[in-house]
Parts: C-alpha cells; structure tokens; sequence
C-alpha cells in the first residue's frame, strides 16, 4: 500500500502547528474527538495509541455550549442530571423532554454502535435486520426524519431547539434534510455515554 500526502506535514484533518505565531500551537481542523470515543480503536486500545505512543485525552465537565444574542446561555454536560439543571433555567418542560430523549437515545446506542465501525450492510439487509426489534423500529422511523422534526417533536422552547441542532449541525448536515433525525437522537445519548475528549498536544496526538 502507497500512501501519498500532498501537504508538507501528515495528519490530514488532525494537524497540529505554529500557524498564527511560533509557540502557539492550533488545530486546523479537528480538535475535539467524538464519536472516536466509543471505536474499539480507542476502547480498546487497538493501535496501542494509548498504552504505547502516550496518547492521551482530557475529557471537559462541560460538552458544549451555545450563547444567544441576548447573552442567555445554554450548556450540555457529561451529566444528564446537570445538563437537565442547565435546560431547566430556560424551560422545565423542555427539562424532562431532554431526559426522557436522553434515556431512549441511550437505549438503542447499542443497536447503533454495532454497525458505526464496521463496513455497511446492504441497504435491503440493514433495513431488514432493524426491523426484527422494537429498538430497531424506533431508529427505522427517526432515520426518515430530520433533525428539525425531531427536535419540534420533542421540545418546545426555540433556544433548546438551537442548542441541540447547533450541536448535531457541527457534522456539516441541513437542519431540515430528511434522514438526518438520527444523528441528534443519537448524539444525545452518545454524549453522555461516551464524552468528547481534547487530545492533550492537539489533534496531532493521535
């Protein structure tokens, strides 16, 4: 296998460098690691990037953050519970919502993680082999929704809704694009299961 880099420097979306001033140090483009978290690679330990090459990740209390135009705040923590506090200054209602979707995005994240790091099955197949459980189902009619639907189905105060889509939103993806409701429900019970690290050194650690 040949494997050819254009650039003067390896790490692709993980480069690490002086780009503003000499010892000050930014990542170009990736610098938090996410759903790498719950990869065998990391679980693992698989490349042995962890017991050997000394990579190393900080894993923040706060996830997330959003800051309106009106200076109100909203923040997603690794805890449900505090998450919940944070959503419940701005709407109660939208506080049980998040903790109930939290805990049914958590109940099929097993169900997701076995198909997230191994090549796809057949269309026919996949949809197929989901239909064979409840869990299953429950992804079959999110995965034909947006985001946007999901999150007027399951919230009402409009800054919850641009919290949770501005999260998902960082994947580059139409809030209103059909197909795209599995990614917020999925991140919601991702979030909290496996948090998002910072690799110490920058994202060229890995």
């Amino acid at each position: 296998v040949l494997v050819l880099e254009r650039n003067a420097h390896l790490g692709g979306g993980c480069v690490t460098s002086e780009i503003a001033a000499p010892g000050y140090f930014h990542d170009w483009h990736s610098a938090i690691h996410a759903l790498i978290q719950a990869n065998p690679l990391i679980q693992n330990d698989e490349l042995e990037l962890l017991s050997k090459f000394g990579l190393e990740y900080v894993y923040p209390d706060a996830v997330y953050s959003t800051v309106f135009d009106d200076g109100d705040w909203l923040v997603t923590y690794r805890d449900v519970e505090k998450t919940c506090e944070a959503i419940a200054r701005i709407s109660p209602v939208d506080a049980d919502a998040y903790r109930s979707f939290v805990a049914r995005s958590s109940a099929v994240l097993p169900l997701m993680l076995q198909g997230l790091f191994v090549p796809p099955a057949p269309q026919g197949a996949f949809w197929a082999l989901l239909d064979q459980s409840v869990e299953g189902r429950v992804l079959m009619h999110i995965m034909q929704k947006s985001m946007l639907d999901i999150v007027n189905e399951q919230f009402q105060h409009e800054k919850v809704k641009i919290h949770l889509m501005k999260c998902a939103a960082e994947l580059l993806i139409e809030r209103d694009e059909k197909g795209t409701g599995a990614f917020i429900f999925n991140m919601a019970g991702f979030v909290h299961s496996y948090p998002w690290g910072i690799p110490k050194g920058g994202s060229r650690a890995i």
